[in-house]
This record gives C-alpha cells, structure tokens and sequence, in this order.
C-alpha cells in the first residue's frame, strides 16, 4: 500500500469570490478534459486506487492512495486532472447544485461569526450564508482564471509513502513520472 500528498501552494492568496474555491474541489473531483468522472474514476478503482483533489485560494492539492504496483499509475492520473481539468458548463452546474444542498443540510457553526471577524475579506472568513448569496453569480471563467492563477504562481510538494525496500524500481519510475 502506498500514499501520496501533492501540494500546489501560492505565496499570496487569490482574491476569490464566496464559493469559488468550493466550485472549484468539486469540478477537479469530476475527471479530466479526457475522461468524466464516471469513467475516470471507475479506471481508478479498478486499479485499487483512490484519489481526492481540494482547493482553496491559495492552492490545489491531490491525495492518493494506491497498490505499490499502481503507484505510477495514481499519479499519472492525478497530473491528468491537474492539468487538463474538465471545466464544463455541465461540470460547473453539478458543483453549485452539491454546494446548496451542502449548505442547506448544514448544521449553523456558532464558530462563523468569530471566523468571519477574526478573517475578514479573507477566505476562512466566509461563511455558509456568504457562499450562499454568491453562488449563482460564478461563472465557468472565473473558475479558470483562480486554477490558472494558482498553477501559473505554484510551487509543488509531494510526499509519497510506498514500500521502496521491497521494489528497488519503484522510486525511479515515480520520478520518471
């Protein structure tokens, strides 16, 4: 069994709208330009992998968790989806609508209005009501723009945990990667 964490980080945050970076998880977590997300991800299972992307203003991130013998391939098809998103009108509907339903079963966090004051313009400072309000305003360039802003500013990290010891190949075909 093996684990990897890839980290895109900028240095100074994305000026985002309310639920953008929310649009944003969800539409990286529906395939690639090459795949939807029902074949995508069925291709991974099969596979024994299992990946998640997330993403906030200041960056992208995609973990995964795999078979020694597919841990090339867990990454091939995370950098397949970094970097040829499925930036659909479709794709940008489906993540609005998985936003209001989460908002709406959400429990109130007494925690918002310290959040919001203690971040204010920020985005950890938004609440649910915020998003809420602001949602049906994001549009699909938009969500390009604040992907292409944190893959143009960037820097990566990767951790990967594998069994190296025992597949002596297995750390040259990640870094062939």
């Amino acid at each position: 069994m093996g684990v990897f964490d890839l980290s895109l980080s900028t240095s100074i945050p994305a000026d985002v709208k309310p639920g953008l970076a929310n649009v944003l998880s969800i539409m990286l977590n529906r395939g690639s330009a090459f795949s939807d997300e029902n074949k995508f991800f069925t291709n991974l299972e099969k596979q024994g992998i299992s990946t998640n992307f997330a993403a906030d203003e200041r960056g992208i991130s995609a973990s995964s968790t795999f078979l020694a013998a597919d841990g090339v391939n867990a990454v091939k098809s995370a950098k397949e989806v970094l970097l040829n998103p499925r930036f659909t009108q479709e794709n940008l509907d489906f993540a609005k609508k998985v936003i209001k339903e989460n908002i709406q079963n959400a429990s109130k966090n007494s925690n918002e209005g310290l959040l919001k004051e203690m971040f204010k313009g920020q985005y950890y400072g938004q609440t649910l009501d915020d998003i809420s309000k602001n949602i049906d305003n994001i549009r699909l360039g938009e969500v390009k723009v604040l992907y292409q802003y944190i893959i143009n500013n960037a820097q990566g990290d990767i951790a990967i945990s594998a069994p190296f010891e025992k597949n002596t190949n297995l750390k040259q075909d990640f870094f062939k990667e």
